[in-house]
């Protein structure tokens, strides 16, 4: 197999045998071990033998193939690029989301998202976490519902499909645009589906239509991200408020702790998440938490979130979409200001003299 060594600074790729997940030279004895302890293999699968069903991820990445074309294979993947040590079925995050639907305790649910995260490895935690929430990290990528699911592909019989090659299948679908793109993006999707069992298409197709996404899901993991990263959750509320990007928070939190997350600081032109109104049992609950309150009129328009610097001014919306362009007469309100640098957040209506413009205008 293929290994990088360090030759006096420079990096250089070599080739040694490949046991497994580790590597030894040619000529260096295999070291002994007891008949009780779990072999190179096992201990890779956590010390699951073969056979057992929790083994579904070693057996999707083996392969029974020539030792050489094996290498030469494996030395052309290190070449191109570095991906994880273990690559995690997207089964696993599937059975995880199912779990998480099928339960109605808060406390289980967090704590079976906690235990997703702790197993993948660090760049599958972003990756990960936008798909849980049903908002993967290249967002909307443009395919319809009657698109995705007019594909009739035939399941897979058993998982094989990784969360690694699931992102570079929807950042593919995004990237093809044009002339004919959307045979070629058919054929793309074809080719993913035809490799995902049952379970897995449905969860692909729900991803790429937005049926996942929904706020409850994004709350719950924000618990989980804590949970699993051994941070408090106010923490990691705070620095997902700032930054407003859930898979950035989590890969923050696993891999970097309290330090990372505490590093996460309001800029300019990063929209922050929108503070929402909570319920209350009637307006003297609502007002009890509060030492002195005002009241006024709900004009009810599209909830906005402008920032400025000099003459640049972008606008977002509550989901943190850029709509700059869609709000020229905004864009000049927000410019006549006598501010240099600002950022406004509320409700905007389009105005005329005598009242509210119509939604068609």
């Amino acid at each position: 197999m293929g290994r990088l060594e360090d030759d006096g600074g420079a990096v250089r790729l070599g080739r040694a045998r490949h046991v497994h997940g580790q590597s030894r030279r040619r000529g260096v004895p295999r070291p002994r071990r007891s008949a009780d302890e779990p072999s190179n293999r096992a201990r890779d699968r956590g010390g699951i033998r073969r056979g057992d069903p929790r083994d579904v991820r070693a057996r999707s990445v083996e392969q029974d193939a020539p030792r050489d074309r094996v290498d030469r294979a494996v030395d052309d993947q290190a070449r191109r690029s570095f991906r994880p040590a273990r690559l995690t079925l997207l089964a696993e995050v599937v059975a995880a989301s199912n779990e998480v639907a099928a339960t109605s305790a808060r406390s289980r649910k967090i704590a079976i998202l906690a235990d997703l995260l702790r197993r993948l490895e660090p760049a599958e935690v972003p990756i990960a976490t936008g798909f849980l929430s049903g908002a993967p990290r290249q967002g909307r990528v443009g395919v319809g519902y009657s698109s995705v699911y007019a594909i009739d592909a035939t399941a897979a019989a058993s998982p094989s499909l990784t969360v690694d090659e699931l992102d570079r299948a929807i950042s593919q679908v995004e990237a093809t645009t044009g002339g004919g793109s959307a045979g070629r993006r058919r054929e793309l999707l074809s080719q993913l589906l035809v490799r995902a069992t049952a379970d897995e298409a449905g969860f692909v197709r729900r991803l790429f239509t937005g049926e996942l996404r929904q706020g409850a899901l994004a709350g719950l993991m924000v618990d989980a991200i804590a949970k699993a990263a051994g941070v408090p959750a106010e923490m990691t509320r705070r620095a997902l408020m700032l930054s407003g990007d859930l898979p950035r928070t989590a890969e923050l939190a696993m891999t970097t702790g309290e330090d990372g997350l505490r590093s996460v600081g309001f800029e300019l032109f990063r929209p922050i998440l929108p503070m929402l109104a909570s319920t209350a049992g009637g307006v003297a609950d609502a007002l009890a938490g509060f030492d002195s309150a005002s009241v006024e009129w709900k004009l009810d328009g599209i909830r906005i979130q402008i920032h400025r610097r000099d003459e640049d001014v972008r606008i977002y919306t509550r989901n943190l979409n850029d709509i700059t362009h869609a709000l020229p007469g905004i864009v000049d309100a927000v410019r006549a200001l006598p501010v240099r640098q600002t950022v406004l957040d509320g409700e905007a209506l389009w105005m005329h003299d005598d009242g509210p413009a119509t939604v068609q205008e």
